[in-house]
């Protein structure tokens, strides 16, 4: 259901990331797109060389915060790390620097690694190919999730983020899904009453352009058009319908969202609405259909003692 967009291998010098993302490669045959480093090195780089850090804690944690993303962290073994330097040198650092540069690493890494978008690798033993195996599971696991799952994840998100994480991003691939297989959603007790209100504005939108009740008075048609866009001041605050060729997009904004209560309603809600759209404009099934959504506020809601 979640095509991963971004793997990333982490870790500090002579950790075994080149070795990793080679294995990966060849055992999955580049079944994806996987980057040597990221915001996390940079983070700790600056960090060891005393320079301001702010920027570089902001743009993990957005790195963090998008559901399409993975970050594979390796922290060996200390004692690893040293051998492999006696044995092969370094062209960067020495003993002392790679020490210091391996416990700034250890420190940053525990203090993400809450994040379900991260998978940690600490003091971990075992062969190249046991760890390569152990990845590979794990971010296929991260594409055959479902609904329940991505709702959990992203509530893990709002956890490691102190109970609220803004931005955080998703992209959902809807040919896992079909409007039959989740309209019981607008029947729920608690929402069912507000999708089926936003679901009617935004049809009532698209019957609209399409008319060419527009202020430039021009009938809209779905593989031009750029104004299918549906938008309130409730939660769910936009509703954007892209068609081009042979690719289907939807995208959402949600100004608002409890993680532990509704957003896995609100997924199913969105995920259903996009469907119901593209069978009422009679477009058939693409090669790419996606859904976007971006979430200003992704929160839990603490209970209050009394």
């Amino acid at each position: 259901m979640l095509r991963l967009n971004n793997v990333t291998l982490e870790g500090p010098d002579l950790s075994g990331k080149t070795t990793l993302f080679e294995t990966i490669h060849s055992t999955t045959n580049y079944r994806w797109n996987i980057q040597d480093r990221s915001e996390l090195s940079m983070l700790c780089y600056a960090e060891m060389y005393g320079r301001n850090t702010d920027i570089w804690h902001k743009r993990l944690r957005d790195r963090l915060q998008n559901l399409n993303d993975r970050m594979i962290v390796i922290i060996p073994p200390l004692d690893v790390i040293l051998d492999r330097y006696e044995k092969r040198g370094d062209d960067k650092q020495n003993k002392k620097s790679l020490i210091e540069l391996y416990e700034i690493f250890k420190k940053n890494a525990k203090l993400y690694s809450d994040y379900p978008t991260m998978g940690l690798l600490e003091d971990i033993e075992g062969s190249v190919e046991e760890i390569t195996a152990l990845c590979i599971t794990w971010l296929a696991e991260s594409e055959a999730t479902d609904i329940d799952m991505i709702a959990n994840d992203i509530a893990g998100i709002a956890a490691a983020s102190d109970n609220e994480a803004h931005p955080v991003r998703l992209q959902v691939d809807l040919k896992s899904y079909s409007a039959e297989s989740l309209k019981d959603v607008m029947e729920d007790e608690i929402e069912g009453k507000y999708y089926k209100q936003i679901l009617s504005d935004v049809i009532k939108n698209i019957d609209k352009e399409i008319k060419g009740k527009n202020e430039y008075r021009s009938k809209q048609k779905p593989i031009t058009t750029r104004r299918f866009i549906h938008t309130e001041p409730t939660c769910i605050s936009l509703f954007h319908t892209m068609y081009r060729k042979d690719r289907l997009s939807f995208y959402s904004t949600c100004r608002s969202s409890n993680t532990i209560d509704t957003f896995a309603f609100d997924l199913k809600f969105l995920i259903y609405m996009s469907h119901f759209v593209k069978n009422y404009l009679e477009i058939e099934d693409q090669n790419e259909m996606t859904l976007d959504i971006s979430m200003h506020s992704a929160h839990i809601i603490e209970e209050l003692d009394g």
